[in-house]
């Protein structure tokens, strides 16, 4: 609770009064080569392809400016595509404050992540770091193929999936899935829920969304909302999860997508501190304020830019938060309100047509 507590003044500090802090969290996208063929995401399509350089990226991070990041989510492209993958990582585990490393994977190169992750995981114990993998799903079987354009795809991810799951403290620390909802995987979600469910695996649902960094940001042909029928599958799939759903932030998560979807929220219900704390690197060291809708800000290997530079994105930036559904996971207090009331007059609804008598 009192974590929780914290994370709202954090919040609610910084963007209220405006004020830049040191990032606590990095989005490090550490190569732009990809193994998917994702109908999301455009990055596979472009032909110049960069991997971070790890000795770089030890000297940047070894900067005051990220003396206060406790978190880093690696990605990519496929991010054991990387050549020096376990020298990123070394690299990552040299900031002082690190408390928890994600790793998102399509998990398509099977043994070269098991193998990897089996050299990385007693590399992050030794500094008591957690190790947390997250593997993209996209459906079952053909469902999954066809989205991830690689007809090979779930089988190799499923097998990373099992060997995680029967050896426990091997690999990670700690796995989840996470599904991507397009109009092209839309009705399939309770499929693929109930299939993981059965395997106890969690699964968590997000939107694509637009996003600059996978240059898809002004062509989002594969949103829900692009669609009646999508929509209207998206909305009853949201409409439902709370039921199901043991954790209140879940619930309370899920029912807010929902309301987005149904067009029953006008503001932004999530808390996203990107505008003011957190930064997105990318595999060549240009920063953004953000993955989806910040412009660069700068460059790490020229300069660390200052409070001013990344301040002065904050307006061109923050006009796209209202409409972003991205990062949706720790409700603002606005989300809070907005969910109380949800349910204060859907119980009144049920009381006044007696629905269950």
């Amino acid at each position: 609770m009192l974590g929780i507590i914290r994370i709202y003044l954090l919040h609610y500090f910084q963007s209220w009064l405006h004020i830049r802090m040191k990032p606590r969290t990095l989005q490090l996208p550490v190569t732009s080569k990809c193994n998917s063929r994702c109908v999301t995401c455009n990055i596979w399509k472009y032909k110049e392809k960069s991997d971070i350089d790890p000795i770089a990226l030890k000297t940047v991070l070894s900067n005051p400016f990220f003396s206060r990041v406790k978190s880093v989510g690696l990605n990519g492209g496929e991010p054991f595509l990387h050549p020096e993958f376990v020298e990123v990582v070394k690299a990552v585990l040299s900031l002082k404050r690190i408390k928890h490393i994600t790793v998102i994977s399509n998990c398509i190169c099977q043994e070269k992540t098991l193998k990897t992750l089996a050299e990385i995981y007693p590399l992050c114990k030794q500094k008591n770091v957690k190790l947390h993998m997250q593997i993209s799903i996209d459906g079952v079987h053909a469902i999954h193929n066809k989205v991830r354009g690689v007809k090979i795809s779930f089988d190799r991810s499923l097998k990373v999936i099992q060997t995680l799951k029967k050896n426990p403290g091997v690999y990670v620390d700690n796995f989840d899935l996470g599904y991507t909802i397009s109009k092209y995987n839309v009705d399939y979600m309770v499929q693929t829920k109930e299939y993981f469910q059965n395997l106890k695996i969690p699964i968590y649902f997000h939107l694509a969304v637009p996003n600059k960094r996978i240059h898809n940001f002004n062509n989002a042909p594969f949103s829900v909302l692009t669609e009646k029928h999508a929509t209207q599958m998206a909305k009853e799939f949201f409409y439902s999860m709370p039921i199901h759903e043991k954790k209140i932030i879940q619930k309370i998560r899920y029912t807010l997508i929902y309301l987005y979807l149904a067009g029953k929220t006008s503001k932004r219900m999530f808390i996203c501190d990107y505008l003011y704390s957190d930064i997105t690197i990318n595999e060549i060291f240009d920063t953004f304020l953000c993955a989806t809708a910040s412009d660069k800000v700068g460059n790490l290997l020229e300069k660390i830019p200052t409070y001013k530079e990344y301040n002065s994105l904050v307006e061109p930036t923050s006009k796209h938060c209202d409409t972003c559904i991205h990062y949706a996971n720790v409700p603002s207090l606005l989300g809070l309100y907005t969910f109380f009331i949800y349910k204060i007059k859907t119980f009144k609804h049920i009381q006044r047509y007696n629905i269950f008598s």
